[in-house]
C-alpha cells in the first residue's frame, strides 16, 4: 500500500511538469467529483483523478466533464485523433472565441435570467471556500452574481482575504463578501435583499455545483420560464473528493415533502418571490429552507425538478451545517414547520413523528359532519368468502356513514337473507361471465354516496380509521383516487406501485413488492402519502361525481387494467392521485386471479403509450 501511494506521488509530481497537464489544471474544465462518480475503478486504484484522465482516461475516451464529450470532439476534428494529442487540451487553448459548440449551445437561449449565488461558511473551510468559488468561476453559463455569506456565529477570520482575491483576479464578474453579525437566516436573508439577480441559488462552501449547473438551470427556464423553484439531484461526497451515493430525489410532491424534508440547501428560486414569502426565520434554524420551502409552496405550484446530478454534496460536514444540533430538536422544528403550514392552509390535520423511521406522518382531525359513502365490493365468482369481507368491514371500521353495494352472484335465498342480516346492504345481481368494468360502474350509478370505494372481497381492514384516512385526502380538490397501504396475507408489501411497467402479461404494475410491510423503504417512501399514476381497484377511493364525469371505468377493458386507465385519465385532467398511509388493508392472495386478457393490454398499450415502461 505505502508503495503504491509512493509511486503515485511520484507520477503526480511529473505530471505536474508537463505543460499540457497544467494547462488542463488551470482551465477548469476537468470536474474531479464528476470523474470519480463516473469511473468507480479509478476510486478503487486510487490514482488522482486528474492524472489518470491525463495519462490514460482521454485515450479510453473518458470524459472530463458533464458538458465535454470526447467521442463526438475527436469525430469533430479528426485531426486530433490522429495526431494523438488530448481533445481537451485543443479545447482549453482555442480559447472562449474558438469553444464554438458550448457558445453557440447557451447563445440558443433566448431567455438569459440573472442568477445570484449566495453561499454560507462553514467553518474550517480554507480549501474547500476556494474550491466552491472556482467552480462558480468555471460555470459554463456566465450571467451570474456570488455573494459569500458569513454569519454572526462562525469565524473565519482567513474569508475576506480569499474572496477579495478572487474578486480582484476576476473584475468581469460580481463576487461580494459580506459578513453579518446576525444569524445564518439574517446574513443569507441580507445577501437576498441586495443580490439583482432574477433568480437566487442557495447553497454552501463546503459544497461544489458542477460546471454545468447554471447552464442547465438556465435550460431549464428557457423550457418553462414560468417557473418559480428548481430543485436538482446530486452526489454525496466525502471531504477528499471520492464518491459516496447518489441522491435522486422524486418530482414535487407536497404531501411527501409534509413527510420528508427531501430538498437541501441547494435549490433555485424567484428572487421576487423569495422576498414576498418574507425570506428565511430564524427560529426555525437550522432547518430553515424546510419551512421557507413550505412557505413557498403556498405561493406557488410552479416547482420543477431538474432530474440531473449537478452538485456535489460534502457529506462529511452534515452535522456541522445543521449547528450538531439534536435529531429529536431537529424533528421538533420540522413539525412545527408543517404544523404551522397546515393551518395557514387551513387543513385540518395534526402531524406527528414516526419513531421508526422518523418521518412525519399526517393524521386528520375529527370532523362534526362525515358524507355518505359507498363501498362497492364486486366478487367474480360465488364461493361464500363475501360473508367474511362485509363481517370484516362492519366488525373493524369505526365509519359508520356507509353503504355497501354488494355485486356478485347468490343462486341461494337463504344465502341471500343471512349476507342482509344486520346489515346495511345493496346486492345487485349479474350474470356471468363478468364483465368487471361493467359491473362496477352499474353499482356507481345506483349508489348515493358523495363518496365510492372500489374494494375487493377479499381483504382485510387493518386500521379502522381507514376510511377517515381516504377520506382527509379525497376531499382535496386537486385530488381524484386515493389508496391505502396494501400488504399481502403472508406480510409483504403490494402497493403503492409507482411505476407501470409490463415484464409479461400479468405485471401491469411495477410495485414495492418484497419489502416486509413494516418498512419504509427509501427515505421513508411507504410512510409517507406521495403521489402515484394509479391506484388498484383493490382499494380505491374517489369522489362520486369524479368518477362520473370522467365517463367511469373503460368497459372495454373486461379483466386487467381498468384503474391504470381511469387515473391516468385524471392525471391527464390536472388531478393527482394520492397512496395514503395510514389506512392499511390486508389482500388474501388466494381469491380467483381472472386470465389474462391480451386484448386489455394491447388496448392500454395504444390508449397510453408513453405512460407505461417497456421490459
Amino acid at each position: 500500500m505505502l508503495l503504491r501511494k509512493l509511486k503515485s506521488r511520484i507520477i503526480s509530481l511529473a505530471c505536474l511538469l508537463d505543460r499540457d497537464f497544467r494547462a488542463i489544471r488551470n482551465s477548469g474544465l476537468f470536474e474531479r467529483s464528476y470523474y470519480l462518480v463516473q469511473n468507480p475503478d479509478v476510486v478503487r486504484s486510487g490514482i488522482d483523478p486528474l492524472v489518470h484522465f491525463f495519462r490514460h482516461g482521454v485515450r479510453e475516451e473518458r470524459n472530463p466533464n458533464p458538458m465535454f464529450d470526447v467521442k463526438y470532439y475527436l469525430r469533430k476534428y479528426p485531426l486530433i485523433k490522429e495526431s494523438g494529442k488530448n481533445p481537451l487540451i485543443h479545447y482549453a487553448r482555442l480559447g472562449p472565441d474558438g469553444r464554438e459548440d458550448l457558445n453557440m449551445f447557451i447563445g440558443k437561449f433566448s431567455y438569459r435570467p440573472k442568477i445570484s449565488i449566495i453561499a454560507l461558511i462553514d467553518k474550517n473551510c480554507r480549501k474547500s471556500l476556494k474550491k466552491f468559488i472556482r467552480s462558480v468561476a468555471w460555470q459554463y453559463y456566465s450571467d451570474w452574481e456570488l455573494f459569500i455569506v458569513q454569519d454572526g456565529g462562525n469565524a473565519v477570520p482567513y474569508a475576506k482575504k480569499v474572496v477579495e482575491d478572487f474578486a480582484e483576479n476576476m473584475p468581469e464578474t460580481k463576487i461580494e463578501y459580506i459578513h453579518a453579525n446576525k444569524s445564518a437566516a439574517e446574513a443569507l436573508n441580507e445577501a437576498a435583499g441586495i443580490a439583482s439577480g432574477e433568480f437566487i441559488v442557495y447553497a454552501n462552501t463546503n459544497d461544489l455545483p458542477g460546471a454545468n449547473a447554471l447552464c442547465e438551470v438556465a435550460r431549464l427556464l428557457n423550457k418553462c420560464p414560468e417557473t418559480d423553484v428548481i430543485y436538482s439531484d446530486e452526489y454525496r461526497i466525502a471531504e477528499d473528493g471520492l464518491p459516496l451515493e447518489y441522491v435522486l430525489r422524486p418530482d414535487w410532491s407536497p404531501d411527501f415533502f409534509y413527510g420528508v424534508s427531501y430538498i437541501e440547501d441547494f435549490f433555485i428560486v424567484r428572487r421576487e418571490l423569495a422576498i414576498k414569502t418574507g425570506l428565511l426565520r430564524g427560529e426555525f434554524a437550522p432547518v430553515h429552507f424546510y419551512d421557507f420551502l413550505l412557505r413557498l409552496y403556498e405561493n406557488t405550484d410552479k416547482i420543477e425538478h431538474l432530474p440531473k446530478v449537478i452538485y456535489y454534496r460534502n457529506q462529511t460536514n452534515k452535522g456541522q451545517r445543521r449547528g450538531l444540533a439534536a435529531e429529536a430538536d431537529l424533528r421538533q422544528l420540522c413539525e412545527k414547520a408543517v404544523s404551522s403550514h397546515l393551518k395557514r392552509r387551513k387543513i385540518s390535520a395534526s402531524v406527528k413523528v414516526d419513531e421508526n423511521s422518523q418521518c412525519m406522518i399526517l393524521y386528520p382531525k375529527k370532523k362534526e359532519y362525515y358524507p355518505l359513502v359507498s363501498l362497492i365490493i364486486p366478487f367474480v365468482e360465488e364461493d361464500g368468502s363475501f360473508h367474511k369481507s362485509i363481517e370484516t368491514i362492519h366488525r373493524d371500521t369505526d365509519y359508520r356513514a356507509i353503504e355497501v353495494l354488494f355485486a356478485g352472484v347468490i343462486s341461494s335465498n337463504q344465502d341471500l337473507q343471512d349476507l342482509k342480516e344486520g346489515h346495511e346492504i345493496k346486492l345487485i345481481n349479474r350474470s356471468t361471465p363478468a364483465n368487471l368494468s361493467k359491473v362496477i360502474n352499474n353499482c356507481v350509478n345506483r349508489s348515493r354516496g358523495d363518496y365510492i370505494i372500489i374494494l375487493d372481497g377479499n381483504t382485510e381492514i387493518m386500521t379502522p380509521e381507514w376510511i377517515k384516512n381516504l377520506l382527509f385526502y379525497a376531499e382535496q380538490p386537486d385530488i381524484a383516487a386515493v389508496g391505502p397501504y396494501i400488504v399481502q396475507s403472508g406480510g409483504k408489501v403490494v402497493a403503492p406501485s409507482f411505476l407501470l411497467r409490463f415484464r409479461d402479461k400479468l405485471s401491469y404494475g411495477h410495485s414495492v413488492n418484497r419489502y416486509p410491510e413494516d418498512s419504509s423503504w427509501v427515505g421513508g417512501f411507504l410512510k409517507c402519502a406521495h403521489e402515484v399514476p394509479f391506484v388498484p381497484l383493490t382499494c380505491l377511493m374517489m369522489k362520486k361525481e369524479l368518477f362520473l364525469e370522467a365517463g367511469g371505468l373503460n368497459e372495454h377493458l373486461f379483466s386487467f387494467y381498468q384503474d391504470i386507465d381511469l387515473c391516468l385519465r385524471f392525471i391527464e385532467r390536472g388531478y393527482r392521485n394520492i397512496y395514503s398511509p395510514t389506512a392499511v388493508i390486508r389482500k388474501s392472495m388466494c381469491g380467483f386471479i381472472p386470465e389474462p386478457d391480451f386484448l386489455d393490454r394491447a388496448l392500454i398499450l395504444d390508449q397510453w403509450p408513453d405512460a407505461v415502461l417497456l421490459d
